[in-house]
């Protein structure tokens, strides 16, 4: 009897419950923009926003995206004639998502998983050198695009400050979710769903499929089977910790401190998250 590798689905769990911590706040705040200006004065509130960026946002996202890549190996299991198998439950993930986010939850991330475990189909049988490459590359390309993204919006708010470049806080579906019904709340939810997911994939996507490829290289050497190298783990908890937590601690300061100040930055929440984001996969390796 073949037995279950438990260390995979534990971690699942626990990337789970951080991904309901940091959604927290766009399921009870606003829909669209979660935990920012009002909602993080005060000594409370700035600490809450404080532990999730810090601790959280970015961080389990990648833990969940590494595990999802690093599980697609039980089904493959090194044989071509499995992928039909793994494209079924693809394309199934594709349409439950579509459910998902048309009648619950305008942050699904199902859909967009369904997507991107059609296009990992291509790197099944690559080599680890291969997916090495490519997730090296879209890490890179995904820090540069959120760089550049900050480096844009803080010249143009410099250059340009009569105009404002906040992202505009959609209160339509909020409004819809207090005093209309459930099928009024659909195409509310589905513009709001379009373009989170747009602006998702530009600024993770690269790093979600990264993950993915990381995940898969891994599942190649049994990385979470047991019996596990504890030595090794702690020395990869350690570096991910000592590196990654400074920097995550950083960010966060700056992140807070610009959402509770009287004018606020676009470009200085989008560089502090850019700098998060960056450190994100020291803290899941640590996780």
């Amino acid at each position: 009897m073949i037995q279950r590798d438990m260390t995979p689905d534990v971690l699942r769990g626990f990337a789970l419950l951080g991904i309901l911590v940091v959604n927290i706040q766009y399921m009870g705040l606003s829909s669209a923009e979660g935990a920012r200006g009002e909602w993080t004065l005060g000594l409370a509130n700035g600490s809450a926003t404080f532990i999730v960026a810090s601790i959280f946002a970015g961080k389990f996202y990648l833990l969940f995206s590494f595990l999802f890549g690093y599980s697609s190996n039980y089904i493959i299991r090194g044989e071509r004639s499995n992928r039909a198998r793994w494209i079924k439950r693809c394309v199934a993930l594709v349409a439950l998502g579509a459910l998902h986010f048309t009648f619950l939850w305008h942050g699904d991330i199902i859909f967009l998983y369904g997507i991107f475990g059609l296009l990992l189909t291509f790197f099944f049988f690559r080599a680890d050198r291969t997916l090495k490459i490519w997730a090296r590359v879209l890490f890179l390309l995904s820090s540069a695009v959120i760089l550049l993204a900050g480096i844009l919006i803080y010249l143009l708010e410099r250059y340009f400050p009569e105009e404002s470049y906040q992202a505009a806080i959609d209160t339509e579906l909020d409004a819809v979710l207090l005093d209309g019904s459930f099928l009024e709340a659909i195409p509310a939810r589905l513009d709001l769903w379009v373009g989170s997911a747009v602006v998702g994939i530009f600024l993770q996507g690269g790093m979600a499929f990264a993950a993915f490829l990381l995940g898969l290289r891994l599942a190649r050497t049994n990385f979470l089977s047991s019996p596990i190298d504890k030595n090794k783990n702690v020395s990869l908890m350690k570096k991910g910790f000592l590196l990654g937590a400074p920097i995550q601690i950083v960010a966060a300061v700056i992140l807070v401190r610009n959402e509770q100040s009287a004018d606020p930055s676009e470009a200085i929440h989008v560089l502090a998250l850019f700098s998060a984001f960056i450190a994100a996969p020291l803290l899941s390796m640590f996780y």
